[in-house]
């Protein structure tokens, strides 16, 4: 994939790391069906590149992404129908046989803190920003959850969920969702992919196959996803919220 402006995702190539980088700007980066297939090309792309050992995912505009789209949808049932694909994207990012480095310099909401979570290293500025804001909408992180609790744990990951609160990049360091704060983002990331890229893909393969091994997503966690928040778009008052924020642009907190 080329650097394609109507695109919703650019791929580059460049040697051994390739770079992800989000393109819905004026949707702040928002997770539809486009994005997630685009995803999923942009890994398969990837994975048959042997040459490549370092995936950048990176992003464009001041938010790295606001989680799923909810905006100018006919069917509000669509959040719901991509949770499985989207977990799918989070698994293949997390246990690909690639080092994932998150490049963070805007802030990050919902599906986006998924992104985030499934990365090995996850670098941001200090003005970065992460929440969970799906329990003011009568929803839940379902999609994010496994991979947020394999990062910061279970106790700190339920926390975020049931608070609804916002963390900053010195927050999220401290309970390990951030890596590194570095305001010379571009630096710090070009530094780490340096490190990484002197590993050969089958020694890191057998790194990240091992280690996954101590913190194991279930089975049946992709349907388990999927069956939650298809529950919770039904529940009383989730589409009357979505529908007001296409309509009024009014956030259910406000």
């Amino acid at each position: 994939m080329g650097m394609d402006p109507g695109s919703p995702l650019d791929l580059v190539v460049k040697g051994a790391a390739a770079t992800l980088t989000l393109n819905r700007p004026d949707r702040r980066n928002a997770i539809d069906a486009a994005l997630i297939a685009a995803l999923h090309r942009s890994l398969d792309v990837v994975e048959r590149s042997p040459e490549v050992r370092v995936l950048r995912l990176g992003h464009r505009g001041p938010w790295f992404c606001s989680g799923m789209d909810f905006e100018d949808r006919d069917d509000r049932t669509a959040p719901a129908a991509n949770a499985g694909e989207f977990f799918a994207v989070l698994e293949r990012i997390a246990c690909g046989d690639v080092v994932s480095i998150a490049v963070v310099g805007g802030q990050v909401a919902g599906g986006g803190v998924g992104l985030v979570a499934a990365c090995d290293t996850v670098l941001a500025s200090s003005d970065a920003t992460f929440s969970l804001p799906e329990a003011l909408w009568g929803l839940l992180p379902a999609a994010v959850y496994p991979f947020l609790r394999r990062r910061i744990g279970p106790g700190p990951a339920r926390h975020l969920a049931l608070s609804a609160g916002t963390l900053t990049a010195a927050d999220a360091a401290r309970l390990g969702l951030v890596d590194e704060v570095n305001d010379r983002l571009e630096n710090a990331a070009t530094a780490a992919t340096r490190r990484s890229v002197r590993i050969d893909r089958e020694t890191i393969a057998r790194i990240k196959t091992y280690t996954n091994t101590y913190d194991p997503l279930p089975a049946d966690a992709r349907t388990r996803a999927a069956t939650a928040l298809a529950g919770a778009m039904q529940a009383p008052g989730v589409a009357h919220r979505i529908e007001r924020w296409t309509q009024t642009g009014r956030l259910p907190w406000e």
